[in-house]
């Protein structure tokens, strides 16, 4: 497939890329295509990544792309899941992914809540037999744009533990939610434990510590060595607190969702990672079923001018992110020339002129 791509441009600076965000977004709908990911999937998938990417945050985005690709091109994942309701009940559904990228199962019960919140006020989708969905912002972002008011969680594999232990005991089972505002967005997006495994994994590539207390290695013994924590487990933020929410996210999404069942999930491996083992719920609201949206929005921006009125250093979840993106979205994304060769050797796999 050849492809003007005199409109895009790319600079380069030592090992890092600079790509402008139009350039990138094509790409990765080009070679999804070339994949034989179908059009209306292809288009979720590069826009669950260009979001992703746009936030800055080095892990869970574009990095995790080959990943993704390499899985496809096994026919590990479903590159085109035929996506099914199970049960459902009222604005309650519940699907069965067929072993989909992450990306478009939770894209879907997304936008099926949305439709069922606009008729209903609330809604609560979940989706079994999926696969890792990268980060909850993307799908909260997009829905607080289109006006409302959500929450996206995900099951995960057993990779948090619990001090005195080497065992993996729970997933860290991501979340975020998001609502609309007049400006700056707020938007949640964490994962229960002190660092995800993405970010584990971004911290030994950069050579760098842990804070104290808040890894183990593989004995059970406290560690500040990221590559000691990924043979062991991270511990949960706030201690009981952030345990309790990995728990409320499990029944949530693996027990309520009708997922694998996390005994069996924990007899994972590596090898099994991203190959339907996780589960994903939303909740969606429509805010103006109470008030208008711009009083909404009037009431919104109050309590985040109260609240940073009182500390002018404070960050409202978010608002890093959304400075970010609007600087990457006219100056481009640093990416790294590996990843960029990377990508681009898939390129070539599926004859594609089209190049980053």
């Amino acid at each position: 497939m050849i492809e003007s791509v005199k409109f895009f441009t790319t600079r380069i600076r030592g090992m890092i890329m600079i790509i402008k965000i139009d350039r990138l977004k094509k790409f990765i709908n080009t070679l999804l295509n070339e994949m034989d990911v179908n059009e209306e999937h292809s288009e979720v998938i590069s826009d669950i990544y260009t979001r992703a990417t746009l936030r800055g945050v080095g892990h869970h985005d574009i990095y995790d792309l080959p990943g993704r690709l390499k899985r496809l091109d096994a026919g590990i994942i479903n590159k085109n899941p035929n996506i099914s309701l199970n049960k459902g009940f009222g604005s309650i559904e519940n699907y069965d992914g067929d072993n989909g990228l992450g990306e478009v199962c939770t894209s879907f019960i997304m936008e099926r809540a949305q439709e069922l919140a606009d008729s209903n006020g609330i809604s609560f989708c979940s989706i079994y037999n999926s696969n890792h969905f990268l980060s909850a912002a993307p799908y909260v972002e997009k829905a607080s744009e289109l006006g409302y008011f959500s929450i996206a969680w995900t099951s995960a594999r057993t990779v948090m533990g619990w001090p005195g232990s080497g065992a993996k005991i729970i997933g860290n089972n991501p979340m975020g939610d998001s609502t609309p505002t007049k400006e700056t967005p707020i938007c949640l997006d964490i994962s229960m434990a002190y660092d995800s495994v993405g970010r584990l994994k971004d911290k030994e590539k950069k050579g760098e510590n842990l804070p104290p207390l808040t890894a183990l290695d593989k004995d059970g013994n406290y560690t500040e060595d990221p590559a000691e924590a990924l043979k062991g487990s991270s511990l949960p933020i706030g201690g009981h607190k952030g345990f309790g929410l990995s728990m409320l996210g499990e029944l949530l999404t693996t027990v309520m969702g009708n997922g694998i069942m996390i005994d069996e999930k924990a007899k994972s491996d590596l090898s099994t990672y991203g190959k339907n083992l996780f589960d994903q719920m939303v909740i969606v609201i429509k805010p103006d079923v109470f008030m208008s949206m711009d009083e909404y929005k009037d009431r919104v921006e109050v309590l985040t001018d109260f609240v940073k009125s009182k500390n002018s250093n404070l960050r409202i979840p978010g608002e890093r992110s959304y400075e970010t993106r609007k600087k990457h979205e006219v100056e481009g994304i640093d990416l790294d020339k590996d990843l960029i060769n990377t990508l681009n050797e898939w390129a070539d796999k599926y004859k594609l002129f089209y190049k980053l």
